[in-house]
């Protein structure tokens, strides 16, 4: 797993980064696992996954300051690009490795 960190431009420079425990969080925060809250979407997981990403910087953010930094980030950014810097921290700490190699081991037990 790497230890990437992504940096953001919100209220300041801040950098994503997806520990274990960040993931945790994330899924505590939706109820849900990973790949269920990458598959349902929407701006509750991405509010989730934005303030996990971002908490080990900033032990005091919470998820409502994070909806006013999205909101900031939206009024000169695409909503899209947020999500994108976000997908691109998960795959840079390595998230996204073990779901596309069980996509592909399913794909093969359902004879695809």
């Amino acid at each position: 797993m790497g230890e990437e960190m992504i940096p953001i431009t919100l209220d300041k420079v801040r950098h994503l980064r997806f520990t274990p425990n960040a993931i945790a969080d994330a899924e505590t925060a939706m109820g849900k696992s990973l790949l269920a809250i990458v598959a349902e979407g929407g701006v509750r997981a991405t509010r989730a996954f934005l303030w996990a990403g971002l908490k080990w910087e900033d032990r005091g953010l919470t998820l409502e300051k994070v909806g006013i930094l999205m909101e900031k980030w939206m009024e000169t950014n695409p909503y899209s690009d947020l999500e994108l810097k976000i997908v691109e921290a998960l795959r840079a700490d390595g998230w996204f490795k073990e779901a596309i190699r069980q996509q592909q081991e399913d794909k093969e037990a359902a004879g695809e």
